[in-house]
């Protein structure tokens, strides 16, 4: 025995899926965790994704006492089976960015500033990824300890300045400064002030699950040796 699990537009038409298919994945565990019923039932194994291109969810089954902004929540994400997954993922992002990823940004960043690897990891899913200027991807919460203890060492004050966070078709772009003198090991002690970026895939349980970093590696190899001037 076997059942068909929370199948989207694109995988009943046997198109590619990628992380942003958990969307609609966690819209229907909402629906049949309030509901205590499948999204949609049949009696062949084949009649729930034939209903997935077919029908609209029976959003009437909901509780009488289910939070406004759950139903809301549950209509926006289960209401786009029929987008692509990058605009499925931005109308279920705009739901966050106003104020719950701007607020989950500013803990990120005081996670940085907090100069603790395990506070900010708590940012991280447990089989989280996270990348550097294209180079080989940290996985797992220990690698990713590695990598963010890499920059507090080297950076003993380090400090990080939150510019923005902003969402794009296919992920989350959060916008940052780190400021830092270079009095780690062997360090030069010149101040260093670099900025960049962070692309962000959130997954359903509202942490990253993956990062992709972006800055100006070669200019932060230079103020590492010759320091930065500091605006005035």
């Amino acid at each position: 025995m076997f059942s068909v699990g929370p199948v989207t537009s694109e995988q009943a038409r046997g198109r590619p899926v990628d992380r942003r298919t958990d969307v609609w994945a966690f819209g229907v565990v909402l629906f049949e965790m309030l509901t205590g019923r499948q999204l949609f039932g049949g009696e062949r194994v084949s009649d729930p994704i034939a209903a997935v291109l077919t029908r609209e969810p029976d959003f009437a089954a909901l509780p009488p006492d289910t939070p406004a902004n759950v139903r809301s929540l549950t209509g926006t994400v289960l209401g786009a089976r029929f987008e692509s997954p990058a605009a499925r993922y931005r109308r279920s992002a705009r739901r966050l960015t106003q104020p719950k990823l701007r607020d989950f940004a500013v803990r990120y960043t005081a996670a940085w500033c907090s100069r603790t690897p395990r506070v900010w990891l708590h940012s991280f899913h447990r089989n989280a990824s996270f990348t550097v200027n294209n180079g080989a991807p940290a996985v797992g919460r220990s690698e990713i300890t590695k990598l963010a203890q890499s920059f507090m060492t080297t950076l003993p004050d380090l400090q990080a300045v939150m510019h923005d966070v902003r969402v794009r078709a296919d992920c989350a772009e959060y916008h940052w400064t780190l400021i830092g003198t270079n009095t780690g090991p062997g360090g030069s002690g010149h101040r260093v002030r670099i900025s960049g970026f962070e692309r962000w895939q959130i997954g359903t349980d509202g942490l990253i699950a993956a990062s992709q970093g972006q800055s100006d590696a070669s200019d932060y190899r230079r103020q590492l040796e010759h320091g930065v001037q500091e605006p005035q």
